[in-house]
């Protein structure tokens, strides 16, 4: 990743208002699209910020820690990230006939928001759904001792509105997850949706229920999705 291209960055500027980036007296403001250039690099790459090029498409370490952090608290990123699902959307580039969710733990030995001590150890658990083809759509963090299963619904109802053209066509979207997300409180909830909920049972001492119809497993896409953001 070398920089937004042009046209790339003609998509995303109206996202970001002058409020945003403009500074007081001093150094001249940083330029929005060098700031984001430098965030994309960072999420992309998996590199430390220390490690972030030096160049004039890029911004410098400090104005692009503080701006993600901004950007995160005003909204920014997020009417950013609902502007490419748009893109990709149209493009049809995103399955939403299927959907998987799961969930990994990030240790948080020196505390902050939303740690909290769990069965794996002290931090926190980041709850991800991907699409049929493991493209990462809605993602949301919660203390190490939470449950998994109370996500579902909220990460769920952030894509209704993609969901509706599908639903309306006359499909049913699949959801799947691993056992650790097995309730039937869940399965209602999602069916209530109008999403076919695949979660397999766990084993309770009886033979594991068999089913009349077989559906492939693609779990496997939301697991190289969390692999890609660690």
């Amino acid at each position: 990743f070398t920089g937004l291209t042009d046209v790339q960055w003609e998509l995303l500027e109206r996202l970001i208002e002058v409020k945003h980036h403009a500074r007081g007296k001093g150094h001249p403001p940083a330029h929005p699209r060098c700031i984001l250039n430098s965030i994309c690099w960072i999420l992309i790459t998996g590199a430390r910020w220390c490690d972030l090029p030096k160049g004039p498409q890029w911004g410098s370490r400090s104005a692009s820690h503080r701006y993600l952090g901004e950007w995160l608290g005003t909204g920014v990123l997020e009417k950013i990230l609902i502007a490419l699902q748009e893109i990709a959307n149209v493009a049809k580039m995103i399955d939403f006939n299927r959907l998987a969710a799961d969930g990994f733990f990030s240790a948080g030995k020196g505390g902050g928001k939303d740690v909290e001590y769990g069965y794996k150890g002290k931090g926190v658990t980041t709850h991800l759904l991907s699409d049929g083809e493991g493209n990462p759509l809605t993602i949301a963090a919660t203390g190490a001792a939470g449950d998994e299963r109370v996500q579902v619904k909220p990460l769920l109802k952030k894509i209704r509105q993609w969901l509706k053209p599908v639903i309306g066509g006359g499909k049913t979207p699949i959801f799947e997850a691993d056992k650790g997300y097995d309730a039937i409180e869940l399965r209602i909830a999602v069916l209530q949706m109008k999403i076919f909920p695949m979660i397999p049972y766990r084993r309770r001492g009886t033979r594991e229920k068999q089913g009349i119809i077989y559906l492939e497993k693609q779990r496997w896409k939301v697991e190289r999705a969390i692999a890609w953001l660690q």
